[in-house]
């Protein structure tokens, strides 16, 4: 009886086990169906999704492939991997010539332009962004002007995979610039001519020499004399920026003390702050620091700031010109507690024929190319010029070379007087 009871018991057992595994074995299947059908969903979006891709690249491989613009692609090396027709046709080269090439031998084999060549080749070696100007030579058709743009390609987790280049021809955009250089120099040449030939004769009718006018007719040639200066200062300034441009104006480079170059540029311009009835301090950090400047177009860097500062300063007011050395850098500052320039205004300060049409510069006078020539003559001689200007308070422009020695401070907020 007892044997016939275990064996009841142990069958309900196994029984009840086997159900169990068949209710799990249920469940696990239907777990495992419904996977299936999700994963079975997400195959066919990626299937999706690639099939888009593949057509996006292909579309954008075709647009690469048929743009007149160069576009290369080089490895971390900056070896060429892959370029279009248009890349090809700007350098003369074919695609299998260009293949494993390096990329800046390439765009910098017939760049004359040192300052562009080191800043290029730095940027392909750090794979870093960049932008420049480059003239290429072709065998077949001559010299191309191209403007290049390049930018490093990351992956999802921002590892540099390689670098991408476009380039853009502007070779007949140089062409118009040359004429335009070489006209504005002819036109600029052939009216100094006749212009200091009327100035002179209306500075001798103005010298009394040949009896005194009217007071109507002194007014008209003291008007007249008035245009003859700045017509000539005009002309002097397109002068200088064509020669700028054209790289054709030359430099003397010396190594000077900054602070005797700074009297005496301040020196030259005290009639002019006089006549706007405001005066200049100077403020020097060092007796030590020195300059390697052109000490001629540093004079005229000056006079220029100078002279804007002067305009723009209040009567009774006076221009901070400070001298001090900083990270390793002269900086001279000139601070004017004038109107300020305009937030709308401030990205065209050093463009040509750029005046603040809002603030009063018109009356002011000037040509409304002296911060653009500033510009490219601090650039020339190694510097960097910059503003900052607060509305209603004033503007301060600040120029920077690197220090050739070092330089031993002074006390504190020592004034030197002009």
């Amino acid at each position: 009886m007892n044997d016939t009871l275990d064996y009841k018991a142990a069958y309900l057992r196994q029984k009840a086990a086997r159900e169990r595994v068949e209710d799990l074995l249920e469940a696990r299947s239907r777990e495992l169906y419904d996977a299936n059908a999700v994963l079975q969903q997400q195959a066919a979006l990626l299937l999706s999704e690639n099939q888009q891709n593949k057509k996006l690249i292909e579309r954008l491989s075709r647009v690469a492939s048929q743009t007149s613009n160069g576009v290369v692609i080089t490895g971390v090396d900056g070896r060429i991997e892959w370029s279009n027709d248009g890349f090809a046709t700007l350098t003369g080269r074919d695609y299998q010539t260009l293949q494993g090439q390096s990329l800046a031998a390439i765009l910098l084999d017939a760049e004359p332009e040192f300052r562009i060549r080191g800043s290029v080749e730095t940027a392909l070696e750090t794979l870093a962004a960049f932008a420049a100007e480059v003239m290429l030579e072709r065998a077949a058709s001559g010299p191309c002007w191209v403007r290049v743009s390049g930018n490093p390609m990351h992956d999802d987790d921002g590892t540099v995979q390689g670098f991408m280049a476009i380039l853009v021809d502007i070779t007949q955009i140089k062409q118009a610039e040359k004429l335009k250089h070489e006209f504005t120099a002819t036109v600029s040449h052939e009216l100094r001519t006749p212009l200091t030939s009327v100035a002179g004769a209306i500075d001798l009718v103005n010298s009394g020499v040949l009896g005194e006018f009217p007071p109507e007719a002194a007014a008209l040639l003291s008007v007249a004399s008035r245009n003859c200066k700045r017509l000539r200062e005009l002309i002097d300034d397109l002068l200088d920026m064509e020669k700028l441009l054209a790289g054709k104006l030359g430099f003397r480079f010396e190594t000077l003390s900054a602070l005797p170059l700074l009297q005496e540029s301040i020196a030259a311009t005290k009639p002019y702050f006089e006549g706007f009835g405001c005066s200049v301090d100077l403020q020097a950090e060092s007796r030590a620091l020195q300059l390697h400047v052109d000490p001629r177009r540093f004079h005229q860097i000056m006079a220029n700031l100078l002279s804007n500062a002067a305009k723009f300063s209040p009567a009774n007011s006076e221009v901070l010109v400070k001298l001090r050395q900083v990270a390793g850098k002269v900086r001279i500052e000139v601070t004017d507690h004038g109107p300020g320039i305009a937030p709308a205004f401030r990205h065209r300060v050093f463009e040509k024929f750029a005046q603040a049409d809002g603030s009063g510069a018109r009356s002011k006078g000037g040509t409304g190319l002296g911060l653009a020539i500033t510009r490219e003559l601090v650039h020339h001689m190694g510097g960097e010029i910059g503003f900052d200007s607060l509305t209603g308070t004033g503007t301060t422009f600040w120029l920077e070379w690197p220090a050739p020695t070092v330089a031993s401070p002074l006390p504190d907020h020592q004034w030197i007087p002009v």
